[in-house]
């Protein structure tokens, strides 16, 4: 009833013991279920995760409606991260390949999340049709319509901005530590601006391979196998689930 979902209408699927998934490396992610042959529709999925993760980008969360291949799935996938104290992303795989994405900044609306490594976080998801809500201690703070694409334009860094060279009304030893510090921010600035360019073109490339895997990928995924995910964007991802059940709604 927290979710929204009528108590009398549907089963408890099953309760899953307490299991610890773990990933490591480049865009991994590991995903585990004792009942892996169960394929569900609509449903509600919460866990208690504990998570330990190298970088904040990485994370733990849940499969949905996968296809169970293990080389190139076609899924989806809810992932919480430490990210900026508490960010959600949302994916969709087309042959293994990410086909669609979404992100929310959970922290926002759910004063509870922790982000903190050792941290706990209660974290459920309610999935019917084209529509998957994502809670945080019970609060929706995220809510995904499968048949949406991708954004159009990718979201890019803040561009640094260019130091102002030193005023025309200093003179003297003013306008030397002026021109120096002026110098020095320049250099920097160039540093910023190349790294900055690398950003840009990685996130390109990326957005224009998703919107490419979105126009080959089979529409809406509409029944299929869930699981328990640990994902590393970089380094380890190291998530502990307790609690973990799935209601299947009828």
């Amino acid at each position: 009833p927290a979710y929204g979902v009528d108590s009398t209408s549907g089963y408890v699927a099953w309760m899953h013991k307490p299991v610890t998934v773990s990933s490591n490396g480049f865009h991994v992610f590991e995903s585990v279920n004792d009942y892996a042959d169960l394929s569900v529709k609509d449903f509600v999925l919460a866990a208690d995760i504990n998570w330990d993760t190298q970088y904040g980008i990485s994370g733990c969360g849940f499969s949905l409606r996968s296809d169970g291949n293990k080389e190139a799935p076609n899924q989806y996938m809810i992932v919480f991260t430490r990210s900026t104290d508490g960010h959600i992303f949302f994916n969709a795989l087309s042959k293994g390949k990410v086909a669609n994405y979404k992100d929310f900044y959970a922290n926002v609306l759910d004063p509870e999340l922790d982000w903190e490594n050792g941290a706990t976080n209660h974290i459920a998801i309610v999935v019917r049709g084209n529509n998957i809500k994502i809670y945080s201690h019970r609060i929706l703070v995220g809510e995904v319509n499968l048949s949406d694409p991708p954004p159009q334009q990718p979201v890019l860094p803040v561009k640094p901005v260019k130091p102002a060279p030193p005023s025309s009304d200093l003179s003297g030893d003013d306008l030397k530590e002026a021109k120096k510090a002026y110098q020095q921010a320049l250099e920097e600035y160039q540093e910023d601006i190349s790294k900055y360019d690398e950003q840009v073109t990685k996130i390109t490339k990326e957005h224009a391979a998703v919107l490419n895997a979105y126009r080959s990928m089979e529409g809406v995924y509409e029944e299929g196998f869930v699981g328990l995910l640990a994902y590393s964007s970089a380094g380890y991802s190291n998530c502990e689930f307790n609690n973990a059940w799935l209601w299947v709604i009828q």
